[in-house]
């Protein structure tokens, strides 16, 4: 699934090379959990860029000053290179030491001259109401539209009205395009679409009866996403073995997280072991709960043996 994001919705006045707002490099952690990809197109690349220059801009004054102020008082500070102790990276860069793929999109000249048109006459999205930057909105929107059909669906992750507004709510249907208006809503509806989060939530709900009664304060109903880190290996009789990080909404408020590894030991034996457990205050309990629980995990593939028998009879036949 690909996933095509407006400036909006990554805007920050943090320095990205002081690190990822945790909002976004969780949300990275979703993406690529999903098996999902990012695109930015390119004028919000653009965009970006700009942004994160401006505040470069002024970290450099603040340290310049900062260093005036000291030699002022008297306080030795050897010569240094400002910008060279405030290193500007990109986004796009720091995106992908997340390890989630990103693509910078560039607007056709088709693109170009869809926008335009549609500019020119009020068409959909626009609903008429618009004050600026219409050509802006419309080349992502044109573009979002291009992938939704070439990748038969994507997600446009946006707050702008009108990327997000009735006026388009036909054409995003009819291609495929879902839209959604913040990081959040966006990996919700990746993480229903992901056959190894379908996977992930399937494996945890057979375990979960055995961890309510632990006491940890999971929600019953999962959520279809925050789950991050995945891992799955196959056991001889095909069940689906995973380690996994959980982050939850917890119950009675607040929040709790920890990594769980969930294998199949033998038939209708079950391992059960959660570590690293935190909740907003710290670490949750002992940190840790291993145990032993009856049942058996979903199956990821059919057993190695089911597959040769049916060769076998093929062969025969």
């Amino acid at each position: 699934m690909r996933i095509i994001l407006n400036s909006d919705v990554l805007h920050t006045q943090k320095l990205l090379a002081d690190g990822l707002p945790k909002h976004i490099s969780s949300f990275c952690a979703e993406v690529v959990g999903a098996g999902a990809s990012l695109i930015l197109p390119e004028t919000v690349k653009h965009e970006l860029e700009r942004s994160q220059g401006e505040i470069h801009k002024l970290r450099v004054i603040e340290l310049e000053n900062a260093a005036k102020l000291l030699r002022n008082r008297g306080v030795a500070v050897g010569e240094f290179k400002v910008e060279s102790a405030i290193p500007a990276q990109d986004l796009v860069s720091i995106l992908r030491e997340t390890s989630v793929p990103v693509d910078v999109e560039r607007a056709t000249l088709e693109d170009y001259r869809e926008a335009e048109r549609r500019a020119s006459l009020h068409l959909p999205p626009l609903s008429g109401n618009e004050k600026s930057d219409e050509m802006r909105d419309l080349i992502i929107w044109v573009i979002a539209l291009r992938i939704a059909k070439a990748e038969r669906g994507a997600v446009l992750i946006s707050r702008d009205s009108t990327h997000s507004g009735d006026a388009g709510s036909v054409e995003a249907d009819e291609c495929q395009l879902v839209r959604a208006k913040d990081l959040e809503e966006g990996v919700e509806f990746v993480g229903k679409r992901s056959p190894a989060l379908q996977l992930a939530r399937k494996v945890f709900e057979t375990v979960m009866p055995a961890i309510l009664e632990e006491g940890v304060p999971i929600p019953r109903e999962l959520p279809w996403r925050r789950f991050s880190r995945l891992k799955f290996d196959v056991g001889e009789e095909g069940r689906a073995n995973m380690t996994v990080h959980f982050d939850f909404a917890a119950e009675g408020g607040g929040r709790i997280e920890g990594q769980a590894s969930i294998h199949q030991d033998s038939t209708g034996t079950i391992s059960l072991h959660l570590c690293e457990f935190r909740d907003q205050d710290g670490q949750w309990g002992a940190g840790f709960i291993r145990r032993t629980v009856e049942g058996e995990l979903p199956k990821y593939t059919r057993p190695y043996e089911d597959r040769m028998t049916d060769m076998k009879k093929l062969t025969e036949e």
